[in-house]
């Protein structure tokens, strides 16, 4: 750690060495002098950041590989990967005009409620029930819904409720 004496940079006093000081430390990727709690300087910081959004891309690809070969359903992704299921479900949309389905029900219900966009198509009965894989080319049993509503369907990011004693 260094101490630079200025007056034009962000500073603080310090009885002992008489004056207004900084606080500089060197870069951790080249070395240079930067001020004290920053890690990085401006180019080095930049550079890291492009590091670490392609180190998490393909940390999240890895992942989703592991995921659907290991954990999801084989027939399922051959189902959502298929023309038939994606032509459908773009068809589905388009018919909705691309309106959240749960969001236009609560706009009516309260018009302050925010309206979304579809980006979703929801099967009604779900694929993994008898009744569901039958219905899983069925216009009648999909809902467009937006992320977060479908998100809410299936329950999934969902703040814990508390649990009373």
């Amino acid at each position: 750690m260094i101490v630079i004496k200025t007056s034009e940079m962000v500073s603080f006093s310090n009885d002992f060495l008489g004056g207004d000081y900084m606080v500089m430390k060197i870069c951790r990727k080249c070395g240079s002098l930067i001020p004290y709690p920053y890690t990085y300087c401006t180019k080095c910081q930049n550079e890291y950041n492009k590091d670490r959004e392609q180190q998490l891309k393909e940390s999240k690809k890895k992942y989703d590989a592991n995921y659907n070969k290991y954990k999801r359903n084989k027939e399922h992704t051959r189902f959502y990967n298929s023309d038939e299921w994606k032509l459908l479900k773009e068809k589905y949309l388009q018919d909705q005009q691309y309106r959240c389905e749960k969001c236009e029900e609560l706009h009516k219900k309260d018009p302050k409620h925010k309206r979304r966009v579809a980006v979703e198509v929801h099967h009604i009965k779900w694929l993994s029930t008898p009744e569901g894989w039958e219905r899983r080319l069925d216009y009648t049993n999909l809902m467009a819904l937006c992320h977060a509503h479908h998100d809410e369907m299936h329950g999934r990011f969902q703040k814990k409720k508390k649990r009373s004693i």
